[in-house]
């Protein structure tokens, strides 16, 4: 099996394409096994129009520890019970405006959140590694990912059975 390792360097993506996704449902999981409580992914709109150099950020940033999620202001959840150095699944799942968090198929927060967690902006990343492509600030993730998904679904709303096989069909953007 193969999965993407991070330990002292950020993977970034542009996806420009993502960000309508997050207008309604949505539904993001993988797999994670965690040495540290760094951020494993972020999420995050760009823009350097308030200034030479300078940076907004809105998204979603995730470590196996906590979450946050915002345009402007910051929702901060954090996850209780954190497990290390094990393969433990993780989903993020909005279904009208309920936001759920599940580890290992079972719910442990939910919190109302209505907005699209991204301003309109000039560049949309998904970073593994880190919340930020410049690797700063101390969140530096050491662990594995695996079958990372994005659906523009709910997928679960009550506890469930986390997938143990490989995704069959992705759609790729």
């Amino acid at each position: 099996k193969s999965s993407l390792y991070c330990y002292g360097k950020v993977i970034s993506f542009d996806m420009d394409v993502l960000k309508d996704i997050f207008d309604s449902e949505f539904t993001i999981d993988f797999w994670a096994k965690s040495n540290n409580s760094g951020c494993i992914f972020g999420m995050r709109w760009e823009s350097a129009t308030q200034g030479s150099g300078a940076n907004n950020y809105s998204g979603i940033a995730f470590s196996c520890k906590d979450i946050y999620i915002g345009n402007g202001s910051w929702t901060h959840v954090t996850i209780p019970d954190v497990i290390y150095n094990e393969w433990v699944h993780y989903a993020i799942v909005r279904k009208e405006t309920t936001v759920y968090l599940y580890v290992n198929g079972t719910m442990v927060q939910s919190f109302n959140y209505s907005n699209n967690p991204f301003f309109s902006g000039i560049r949309y990343l998904l970073t593994f590694g880190n919340f930020s492509k410049l690797n700063t600030g101390g969140y530096e993730y050491d662990g594995y990912v695996d079958e990372f998904r994005i659906s523009d679904v709910a997928r679960w709303t009550t506890d469930f059975t986390p997938p143990v096989r490989a995704y069959s069909s992705p759609t790729v953007y």
